[in-house]
């Protein structure tokens, strides 16, 4: 949904390869209809999480405020 090309290409990869890289189940046998979940919305809470967050010391915590679209699906 998010990664056309890259899930093709690995889809294509594994049937190359002739291993799945889940249990038994190639990528491209998969249900595209399966697995869908709802984005979540997170409002924007602007000062308060300035505030909050700010003394949270998390290794990726630059990674994720500087690419967000990393995060979608979680």
């Amino acid at each position: 949904m998010d990664f056309p090309e890259h899930f093709d290409r690995m889809a294509k990869v594994e049937r190359e390869v002739g291993n799945s890289c889940l249990r038994g189940v190639f990528l491209d046998e998969l249900d595209p209809q399966k697995g869908h979940k709802q984005k979540i919305v997170m409002p924007d809470c602007g000062n308060f999480c300035d505030i909050e967050f700010e003394e949270l010391d998390h290794p990726q915590l630059d990674m994720m405020l500087e690419t967000p679209e990393l995060m979608r699906g979680i």
